[in-house]
């Protein structure tokens, strides 16, 4: 069974357009759609990347390969990139994707 977002690609791109003009501020973003600011940030972030396709919500999950995973940890823990940039370096939709890679080299003893 499908789950029905609560907000919508079209509502989440005027969201988002309403941000970026610069009319309001991410709280009041937030407020209007009845979300947390977080998923504001996101959803620019997904706006930037992949434009308006950033914002529907995909039909299956990514892949990717053991060597991309260690190359975007590797990022993580040495360049002081924050979430947000290594999201948008390596056009990934979520942040704690990076957080579980993480999480689970360390838990496999690898070292980084």
């Amino acid at each position: 069974m499908e789950r029905k977002e609560k907000v919508t690609a079209k509502q989440k791109e005027k969201a988002v357009k309403d941000y970026l003009s610069g009319k309001y501020t991410l709280r009041e973003v937030a407020k209007q759609y009845q979300v947390h600011h977080s998923n504001i940030s996101k959803w620019i972030m997904l706006y930037q990347n992949w434009g308006e396709e950033g914002l529907k919500r995909p039909m299956h999950n990514r892949r990717y390969s053991d060597e991309f995973k260690e190359e975007v940890v590797q990022a993580y823990l040495t360049n002081n990139y924050s979430l947000y940039d290594l999201c948008r370096k390596y056009k990934l939709r979520n942040f704690s994707v990076i957080q579980s890679w993480v999480t689970k080299m360390q838990n496999q003893g690898r070292k980084l």
